[in-house]
Formats: C-alpha cells, sequence, structure tokens
C-alpha cells in the first residue's frame, strides 16, 4: 500500500486502529506499538523526520496516531519514498493482534512538479 503526501503538506498523520469484531473494547489492557522508518530515496533529516517511533493505546483505545513531519526543501526533484514498519508488540499478547498491513510505503511528491522532459 502507498501512501502519497505533496512536500508542502508539512505533515502527514499516521494512524492505527484497533478493531474486534466481537466487543466494543478490542483490548482491555494499554499496550505499546512501534513504527520504524527505513528510507529509499527519501532521507530521514532531509526529506522527513519521525521523530516518535511509538503508539501507546489505553485500554480499550481504539485509534492512535503519530506525525511525520515533511520537509519542504524548495528543490525541484522526482518523487521520493520511503517505508514505515509497524512493529509487533514485545507484551505476550502478541498472537492476539494481526498487524495487517504493518508494511506502508510514503511518497513524497515535489509541489513544483516533475523533472520536464528534455528533447533533442
Amino acid at each position: 500500500m502507498t501512501y502519497t503526501v505533496k512536500e508542502d503538506n508539512l505533515q502527514l498523520n499516521v494512524c492505527v486502529v484497533v478493531f474486534s469484531p466481537t466487543t466494543a473494547c478490542p483490548i482491555a489492557f494499554p499496550f505499546e506499538l512501534i513504527f520504524a522508518a527505513n528510507q529509499g530515496t527519501a532521507f530521514q533529516g532531509r526529506d522527513y523526520t519521525l521523530n516518535d517511533r511509538a503508539v501507546n493505546f489505553g485500554a480499550c483505545s481504539k485509534k492512535e496516531c503519530l506525525t511525520v513531519d515533511i520537509i519542504d526543501d524548495d528543490l525541484i526533484e522526482d518523487t521520493e519514498t520511503f517505508t514505515i514498519t509497524l512493529q509487533p508488540p514485545s507484551q505476550d499478547f502478541t498472537e492476539r493482534i494481526i498487524l495487517s498491513p504493518n508494511v506502508t510505503t510514503v511518497a513524497i511528491e515535489d509541489e513544483h512538479g516533475l523533472f520536464p522532459d528534455l528533447v533533442f
């Protein structure tokens, strides 16, 4: 799955939704999920910043988000990508949590447009 964000949007919210088909309280105790950013053609600190790397869910919590800051560098460049991986919790209830999908690609599109074709 790929999500596209314009470079001049400056922020992207990455959210995790927890649900259960059988109960209103999907998980009755607090837990933490860890995010990892893996550079592709976009680089941490130059094209984006993911400061918070964990999302903490309270008991019965259904949605939590973290923010990825997108850096607008005023350069004309092709679309750049990186991936975000959601890692399973270390607690002993891992078998109760299905992370799907657990990897997503973020594509940062330059607001200046792509490189023009040069034809001779």
